[in-house]
This record gives structure tokens, sequence and C-alpha cells, in this order.
């Protein structure tokens, strides 16, 4: 079917009603020349017919217009009705605006402010049940009035608001503003949250987190202070190590020479003296072992005053290290030479040399690099009563340097392969009878002494299977030179 406009077809008829009016008296003339009557009457009909198609057509536009009007309210009752519902069945607070008071308001918006009475809502204003101020300072009106005119300016507005309900119940919710047309009257249309609780969880945990600050700044005032405290107290111990380990020497030397005088004295002439006397004999055999523990313990005691000043140096930085080009490989060799009269002794035990030539060398510190390897090689011999102790020098997979002295001992326990890296701390297993117990420094000051040249020193063990002590320079140390 042809459709066509109001416009065009009032042109249209507009056209043909022309052409009729001007044409159709000419046309009848023409054709009913010889019937003078019969033009008479085909006259009369022609106004018949034109009144007759236009009450057609204004029948056809009315027909028209009436069914576009039904379709239209048709339309608008349903969207109406799906804003009814859409308004009436939101979880959210809504409200309609018109100026500053409210002219309609869903369920939520009720429940919300604790109120059954819609007629307590509708013509009321958001002043009416706000406090006096918002959270910014300003009246509760000039900030509700600015809002409503950015609304109407930038087309939203979005701004929290604080409220009371009516039954004094204070309230913080998120509300937007939205222009709307209905009905062709421009509304404001309101979407309100409540976020009460998350806004007082947020203060809860702002409070919380400023009293934890606060906790956490005298915690750390404190902790700075005990710091400086144990700073003192440190410096403090140093400083009598210094003084005590200097201060023994003198008695100590005094001691060891007097010590080793008397037992010469005692095997020379007293032993000899009485050979005749088992009684006096047997005593002098007393005091001569009495004598030799003196000797023995002096010179432990020696030897843990040297570590004891050694370590404190190292620790405190005060110590002056002489770095000399050097290899690994030689410094092993001097610290065997130093051993070999016990190595001698002991011919059940075999002594592994597996020195690279190709390793890097060193900028080190030669005595302390040999003193390194002296505490470790003397706790091989200590903890191995029989098998082998291996030494290797090597470059590292990284182009490194790395150093292992490894034994067929008694091995450590898995507890104490980081703990014998303390100050002080044993294992226990040192064969006493045949060795005088050790000072427990050495492998701390053997620390020490790695990591100052940029290294790592580890131990690896399983108890009844040896031991092993791995020393690993990275490719980037400093130490390390071409």
């Amino acid at each position: 079917m042809l459709k066509l406009k109001p416009a065009s077809l009032a042109a249209i008829y507009f056209v043909f009603g022309m052409l009729w009016i001007l044409l159709s008296d000419e046309l009848m003339a023409l054709a009913f020349r010889a019937s003078p009557d019969l033009l008479i009457l085909v006259s009369k009909m022609k106004g018949t017919l034109f009144i007759l198609c236009t009450t057609l057509l204004l029948y056809g536009l009315l027909r028209q217009y009436e069914r576009s009007r039904r379709i239209q309210d048709q339309a608008l009752r349903e969207s109406e009705e799906t804003f009814r519902k859409l308004f009436e069945g939101s979880p959210d607070p809504i409200l309609l605006m018109r100026g500053e008071r409210f002219i309609e308001c869903n369920q939520a918006a009720l429940q919300l402010l604790e109120t059954d009475d819609r007629d307590r809502l509708v013509g009321a204003t958001a002043f009416d049940f706000s406090p006096a101020l918002q959270s910014d300072g300003r009246s509760s009106r000039e900030a509700g009035l600015g809002f409503i005119a950015r609304a109407w300016e930038e087309g939203i507005s979005r701004f929290e608001w604080q409220c009371t309900t009516f039954k004094d119940h204070l309230l913080i919710i998120e509300v937007s503003l939205l222009p709307i047309t209905v009905h062709g009257e421009r509304l404001l249309h309101n979407t309100w949250r409540d976020v009460t609780l998350r806004k007082r969880a947020e203060d809860a945990l702002r409070q919380s987190h400023d009293a934890l600050e606060k906790v956490v700044a005298r915690r750390t005032k404190d902790l700075q202070q005990a710091n400086d405290k144990l700073r003192q107290l440190d410096e403090l111990r140093r400083a009598f190590l210094s003084f005590a380990s200097h201060e023994l020497r003198t008695p100590l030397t005094s001691v060891l020479g007097f010590a080793a005088l008397a037992v010469k004295s005692v095997t020379r002439h007293i032993v000899p003296a009485l050979a005749h006397n088992p009684v006096a004999m047997q005593r002098a055999q007393t005091l001569l072992a009495n004598l030799q523990v003196i000797e023995s313990e002096g010179r432990r005691l020696a030897r843990l005053v040297d570590d004891l000043l050694d370590l404190s140096k190292i620790e405190s930085e005060q110590y002056a290290w002489n770095d000399t080009r050097l290899r690994l490989g030689d410094v092993v060799q001097a610290a065997v030479a130093t051993i070999q009269g016990e190595l001698a002794a002991r011919p059940e035990l075999r002594l592994e040399l597996i020195l690279d030539p190709d390793a890097p060398a060193m900028l080190a510190d030669h005595d302390r690099m040999l003193q390194v390897f002296l505490n470790l090689l003397g706790n091989a011999l200590k903890f191995t009563p029989a098998g082998f102790i291996r030494v290797t020098v090597h470059p590292a997979s990284d182009g490194g340097l790395e150093a292992r002295v490894e034994d067929s001992g008694r091995g450590i326990p898995p507890g104490d392969l980081e703990r014998i890296f303390e100050r002080f701390y044993q294992t226990g297993h040192a064969d006493t009878a045949a060795h005088p117990k050790g000072t427990g420094l050495g492998l701390a000051i053997c620390r020490q002494i790695v990591e100052h040249y940029g290294g790592h020193i580890r131990a690896e063990s399983m108890p009844g299977k040896g031991a092993a002590f791995i020393m690993r320079w990275p490719a980037n140390a400093q130490c390390l030179v071409a």
C-alpha cells in the first residue's frame, strides 16, 4: 500500500483540485456540445463529486491520524508503565524533583528514610531532613543549591550528602542528579545510595592506620634508641676486647715462658735426680703433667686472645689489609707447609691437592687468606681421625673463583651447618684427647675474611661422611684480577 506524508498528499490534492476547477468546464463543453441539458447536469454533479472526494480524503486523513494517535498513546502508556516498574522496583532510592522539592519517590527511598508515609517526603526538600552543615563546612542549603545548579549546567551532578532519617539516624549517601523530561516538563532524577557503613569502615580504618602509624613511629623511636645503646655497648665491647687482648698478651707471654722453663727444668734436672726414689718420681711426673697442661691451656688462651683481637679489628673495620696480587694455590701450599709436621705424624691421613693453574688471581692480604686455610685445615685435622683431606682450587662455572676444603671425617650435624660460623660455637666432635680444644672463633674469622673480599663461604656435610667447606668469589668480585 502506497503511503504518503500529509504534506505530499495535500500537494497532490491541491494540484488535482486546481486542474479540476480550471479545466473541467472546457472538457465538459467539448464532450457534451450537442446536449446543453446534459452539460448542465454534469456541471452540477461536478460539485457533488468534488465534495465527495474531499469528504473521503478528510475521512482517510482523520482515520490515519486517529490510528497513529492510538499507537502513540499505547507506546506512551507502555513507556510510563515501564518507567513506573523500574522506578518502584529499583533497589536504590529514586526521587523526582521539581525545582527544590520532591514530587515523587519509590519505596526504597521511604525505607531508607525510615517512613511509610509518602506524604512526609513528597513536597519536602532535601534540606528539611539534613543537618545544618555538610561535611565540607557549607550549610546544607548552600551546598544543595550548588549541586542542583551544576546538574542543570553540566547535565549530571554526583556528590556525597549527609541527611537524617525521620527517626533521626544520620546517613551518608551518594547522590546522582540527572535532568530528565516527563510530559514536556523538566525534572531532576535523584538516585541515592547509602554508603554510611562503608564511610564508617573507612573512617575506622583511617583511624586505625593513624594509630598504627603513631605506634610504629613510637616503636621506631624506641628501637632507634635501643639500637643506639646497642651500638654504644658494641663499641664498648670492641674497645674492651681490644684493651683486654693487648693487656693479656704481656702476662700470657710471661706465663707461657715460665711454664716452658719449668717444664724444661723438671724434665732435665728434677726427673733424672729422682730416678732412685719412685715416690718422688711419681710426684715429679704429676708436676710435669700439670706444667704441660698449664703450657697447653696458656697457648690456647693466647690463640683465643689473638682470634678475639683479629675478629674485633675486622668487624670494626680497623684492620689494615695489606692486599697484594696472589694465587690461592700458592696460599694453600704455604698453609700445607705450616702443618706438614702434624701431617707427617699421622700416616693414616692422606692429603690431596688439586690446584688449577688457570684459576683467577686475587688481590688480597696473603696472611689473612693463609689464616683462612690454616683454620679450615686445622678443623679437618681435628675432625678426621683417618682417611683423606682434599683441597681444591679451580675456576668457578660463572668465571669466578672457587676453593674447597674437604675431609672424610665425622661430618657435621645438619642443624649445625650455619651455626658453626657463629662466634664461640663448637659442635663438640673434636678429639680433645689428641688435640687441644679450639677457640670457637676460627670459622667466624674465616667468614669475615671471605666476605670482606666479596665472597661467600658455606658448609656441606652428612654425619659420618665427612664435611666440605666451599668458598666462592663471583666473576664480578672486585678482588679478582686477570
